[in-house]
């Protein structure tokens, strides 16, 4: 059985921080398949309570604990959630509550058969629910943006995953993005190892209407445009040459 550690990015999620952080534990508790968990909040520049409701719940459940940073960015988050990590085999899900908590036990019976699993909502029946036609468009575009420079057969980079810990600290310093292109540099280096990366559905709960997202969309996309063609060319040099 491997235990997991969940990491939880947040930046300003105090409405839904505590219900999520909740659900996901819930959903642990009852997953027969791991030895042990732990879920770390990490919590990026938040000016709301994210940080006194995260410290609340790090009091009442052993299982969970939280730190928070000054910086902005999810990448940011991430990179120092993996450092703290201890359990086997890492996995990170949205605070915002917007996916289905199984895909922590599909990702797990998943790696037993590859290094690391990446979810995607183009495996879904129903595809990609968006709140407005703006985000669905700049979300396909980017999916075949990506296809075309990787051309690894994966239909969605950055999105939630699931990998082996010990895999994630070796390469953690190598990897420099901020914000949600660290999803992209992180499947990079996937590939550049030889890793077995294997695409899962993930279901999406709710839609968040776009004037509740965090996401800055414009400056989010062109930092993940960027970033996929700095590390799409990488990867076709070291293919081709």
């Amino acid at each position: 059985m491997q235990s997991i550690t969940l990491l939880v990015p947040a930046h300003n999620e105090e409405e839904v921080i505590e219900d999520s952080v909740l659900g996901m534990k819930q959903y642990l508790d009852n997953l027969e398949s791991i030895s042990s968990y732990e879920i770390i909040i990490c919590i990026n520049n938040s000016t709301d309570r994210t940080e006194e409701i995260s410290m609340k719940l790090s009091n009442k459940y052993n299982s969970i604990t939280y730190f928070a940073i000054q910086e902005e960015g999810a990448g940011i988050s991430l990179r120092e959630g993996i450092r703290r990590a201890s359990k086997d085999v890492i996995v990170w899900l949205p605070a915002d509550g917007e996916l289905m908590n199984g895909f922590i036990g599909e990702s797990i019976k998943a790696l037993e058969d590859c290094d690391v699993v990446s979810g995607s909502r183009y495996l879904v029946k129903n595809k990609v629910r968006s709140s407005s036609y703006t985000r669905r468009f700049l979300s396909i575009s980017f999916s075949y943006m990506t296809r075309i420079m990787f051309g690894s057969g994966i239909t969605e980079f950055g999105t939630v995953k699931s990998f082996k810990r010990e895999w994630a600290q070796s390469i953690n310093h190598k990897c420099h993005c901020d914000d949600f292109s660290f999803m992209i540099e992180i499947l990079y280096h996937a590939l550049r190892d030889g890793l077995q990366i294997k695409e899962i559905p993930v279901y999406m709960k709710i839609r968040r209407s776009s004037d509740k997202s965090k996401v800055r969309i414009f400056s989010s996309i062109f930092s993940l445009g960027f970033t996929t063609l700095k590390y799409g060319v990488l990867w076709r040099m070291r293919r081709f040459t």
